[in-house]
């Protein structure tokens, strides 16, 4: 944008909020022609015949991408699944010894609630660790933060895969 366009576009404002007279007599007369120049470049660009931008498509996102990624992700999960719970436990007739009861009484449906809680629980701590580690310029080596987030996936991984199948009685 030009600008006289430019101008002429703070004064269309200006008039239109009361200010009298915020820039110079000659170009706060002309505010309808920069109007229609930015309105003709707001149609133009629309009327492109291609993609927006490929990067999403040729971007090949790192390792400690994908992982944070994955920590906002398992933070949202378990904000989402807590808050369900509290309000199916608020609605409902039965209190939480009940559910958990009903599960252990399926046998399948126990593990697989563990692994629900523990993978995600673990990956989402551990993954908030190495960011409290990164915020304090701990572990900043690009080799080092690759090993840590192979580290955070196996380890996560074996802790879900452990919490599935460990009794506990109470």
């Amino acid at each position: 944008m030009s600008h006289v366009a430019r101008t002429a576009v703070v004064a269309a404002r200006a008039s239109q909020n009361g200010v009298a007279r915020a820039v110079p007599r000659a170009v706060a007369t002309q505010p309808a022609a920069a109007t229609t120049l930015v309105q003709r470049r707001w149609q133009s660009s629309g009327k492109v015949d291609r993609p927006l931008s490929p990067h999403l498509t040729i971007y090949r996102f790192g390792l400690n991408a994908i992982t944070s990624v994955g920590h906002r992700g398992t933070g949202m999960f378990m904000a989402g699944a807590l808050g369900s719970a509290g309000i199916g436990l608020m609605v409902s007739s039965h209190d939480l010894a009940y559910f958990i009861e009903a599960m252990r009484d399926t046998g399948f449906m126990l593990p697989l609630a563990k692994m629900a809680v523990a993978g995600p629980l673990s990956y989402h701590f551990m993954t908030g660790v190495r960011h409290v580690l990164w915020d304090n310029i701990i572990a900043h080596n690009l080799n080092t933060s690759y090993n840590m987030s192979y580290g955070i996936i196996a380890l996560s991984g074996a802790i879900t895969l452990g919490a599935a199948f460990v009794e506990c009685d109470a």
